[in-house]
């Protein structure tokens, strides 16, 4: 046990130098093209929703309608009243 503890912080420390050596390396970067605003102003694309989706998110509207219906009208949690007057315990 002690010995994976240690071949851990070794490897560990291993990871670091390693790490440490690697980043003091010099970074040579090249400078970035710089990009002139284009005087074109380009036309805005225009939202074209099919049909079909329209149809299809009226449909989910309505299907959670009704589910909100169900709930409200779901009674199978109520037990009816003849339950208690079995006087069963």
């Amino acid at each position: 046990m002690i010995f994976l503890a240690a071949a851990f912080l070794l490897g560990m420390i291993l990871i670091f130098s390693f790490v440490k050596r690697r980043s003091s390396e010099v970074a040579i970067f090249l400078p970035l093209p710089k990009s002139e605003p284009s005087r074109l102003a380009l036309p805005s694309p225009t939202s074209t929703i099919a049909p079909e989706i329209l149809q299809i998110e009226n449909d989910l509207s309505l299907i959670e309608n009704d589910i909100g219906k169900l709930k409200k009208e779901d009674r199978r949690l109520v037990p009816p009243s003849f339950v208690f007057d079995l006087n069963l315990q």
